[in-house]
């Protein structure tokens, strides 16, 4: 079972596998190849978590200024992750979700943090220098959010009342700073019961069961 950065880069060795008569599968990853067989694709939907994510931060700027989503106004910046597929679907969704459920939100600018914490913080940093109004930042990853609200705690503003953190993962590190009120909301993807599902549908291909193409888990917003 592989996890590609993209199907490009995963063909090769897909259709290695298939040469030799190797079942193959792709985990949290369930956008199907152009070339070569994968029998099962198991994860969660990336675009629709993330739009399920932008109607909570919706909400969220929404309470800030004692508006509605559909009326209120903000300001988003994105932390993108690597350039790959998930960062696109990531942040394609969260876009759509903003369009949709909070149209004059703006998003007032995207930068890679390379997955990184210590380069969310940087790139947090350097954000609100240049504009001191940015309402939320928003992690294709959990973990370059917290790095934006440890930047945040640095120039003396609060979470959730000054401004919000938001990101894709809801890992424990970060349910626990959800818990200590120092993290705004996540889309948790548990990816410990997309594992278990993945050693499931293996066990039913050696026992030369069928398998469903596409084995969606679940997301929800914390």
């Amino acid at each position: 079972s592989i996890n590609p950065i993209g199907t490009d880069s995963a063909v090769t060795a897909v259709e290695a596998a298939n040469e030799k008569g190797v079942p193959i599968l792709a985990h949290n990853f369930i956008t199907p190849f152009s070339e070569g067989k994968v029998l099962s694709y198991i994860g969660y939907d990336q675009w629709g978590g993330a739009e399920k994510l932008a109607k909570t931060t919706c909400e969220l700027i929404a309470k800030k200024y004692n508006s509605t989503p559909a009326e209120t106004k903000g300001k988003v910046f994105i932390l993108l992750g690597i350039d790959s597929i998930f960062s696109h679907r990531r942040t394609g969704g969260f876009k759509a979700g903003l369009t949709k459920f909070c149209p004059n939100v703006t998003v007032v600018g995207e930068q890679t943090a390379e997955w990184l914490r210590t380069k969310g913080s940087e790139v947090a940093t350097i954000a609100w220098q240049k504009d001191p109004d940015i309402d939320v930042f928003y992690g294709n990853s959990d973990e370059m959010a917290i790095g934006a609200a440890l930047a945040a705690e640095q120039l003396g503003l609060v979470i959730n009342q000054d401004f919000f953190a938001v990101g894709i993962d809801g890992n424990p590190p970060t349910l626990d700073l959800l818990r200590e009120g120092k993290f705004s909301a996540t889309l948790r993807v548990d990816p410990y019961r997309m594992g278990v599902t993945v050693i499931n549908q293996m066990q039913k291909i050696l026992n030369g069961e069928e398998v469903p193409q596409i084995t969606l888990t679940p997301s929800v917003v914390v």
